[in-house]
């Protein structure tokens, strides 16, 4: 039987305990949340030549300075690029080492669904020893994990915001009307609309991201909308 309390009981660090000089996603802002027991949240996504590395966004221009796509660069220019805090952008791997099953690890992939990175992240996950769980916004990445990997922990971000794509789409992915052919073990759901009685009523355990205050976790847990959440800018 899969076992993830381990991710309900402890507060999740959004990209890490980053702020006050130190960047999100750097094995700084790992190691500060390591050192404070919080359990870490992550984002993995692939190079031009199919290397992880560990970034949130699309494009290297907000924390870089460079107006490229992460998989337009290849692994060696991108280690060449400079933080923020003078760190640089860590591989999957770096972060595994760092990490070491200190705490709980939550690795969001920013996949497209292909299972090219879903395959190379379990590839390096076999050899792990310590707690960890993925989620993606990609219910096909999702899938992939039941289909491939069932004992992994595997939950389905989602928000009822629009998705970045065609409207049909939108629709279905706003209504998580795929959540029976995935079969997620937790959703994890933007903290903005977890109170809609669509969300209330769904029965498996969720988290609430990205909270930034300690008054709306209090409202959130208070109110049982949740069983955990990932902060950010405050420490619970």
């Amino acid at each position: 039987m899969k076992n993830f309390d381990w991710l309900l009981k402890t507060p999740i660090a959004h990209r890490g305990l980053h702020g006050n000089g130190i960047t999100e996603n750097t094995i700084d802002a790992y190691n500060s949340a390591i050192c404070k027991g919080y359990n870490i949240e992550i984002d993995v996504r692939l190079t031009r030549d199919n290397e992880i590395i560990v970034f949130h966004d699309d494009t290297l221009l907000r924390l870089c300075n460079v107006d490229e796509r992460v998989d337009s660069m290849d692994l060696a220019s991108i280690s060449k690029l400079t933080l923020p805090d003078g760190n640089k952008i860590p591989t999957f791997s770096e972060v595994l080492d760092c990490v070491k099953g200190q705490v709980g690890l939550l690795i969001e992939l920013k996949s497209n669904g292909s299972g090219i990175l879903e395959s190379k992240v379990y590839d390096l996950l076999k050899s792990y020893n310590g707690n960890y769980a993925i989620q993606s916004f990609h219910p096909f990445s999702v899938r992939w994990f039941k289909t491939h990997a069932q004992r992994v922990p595997r939950g389905l971000l989602a928000t009822y915001d629009d998705y970045p794509v065609k409207w049909y789409k939108n629709i279905l992915l706003r209504r998580l009307s795929l959540l029976p052919l995935i079969k997620p073990d937790f959703l994890s759901y933007d903290e903005k609309h977890i109170e809609r009685k669509r969300i209330k009523k769904i029965k498996i355990p969720k988290l609430a991201w990205t909270i930034t205050s300690r008054e709306r976790a209090n409202t959130i847990i208070n109110n049982a909308l949740c069983d955990n959440i990932i902060f950010e800018n405050y420490e619970p």
